[in-house]
């Protein structure tokens, strides 16, 4: 009656879409009862990409610039190619910069 490619389409589209609905897995080393987890998020903004961390488990040794911001609830430390933000996109200049 169907294709069998079409049948495939759909099996791969149903198995993702369950995928996406698991929970998450045990964590990745042992939790202390006591031990409050710390998150770690990773945001998208189109090209960029930054880690957002609650201002409270940020130690002031390894990240002193966060005191710049005494009143910050989370920090988002981001990373981006400078001639990418002075030209606003990607264009012929940054597909033709050297790595």
């Amino acid at each position: 009656m169907f294709p069998a490619s079409l049948k495939c389409l759909v099996l791969v589209i149903v198995l993702l879409g369950g995928a996406g609905c698991a929970t998450p897995g045990p964590p990745l080393y042992p939790v202390l009862a006591q031990e409050q987890p710390r998150y770690i998020y990773v945001v998208r903004h189109d090209w960029h990409t930054g880690l957002v961390v609650k201002y409270d488990d940020i130690d002031p040794r390894l990240w002193p610039e966060k005191d710049d911001f005494p009143e910050a609830l989370y920090l988002e430390m981001g990373w981006e190619i400078a001639i990418f933000i002075k030209h606003h996109g990607p264009g012929w200049v940054f597909s033709c910069r050297q790595p």
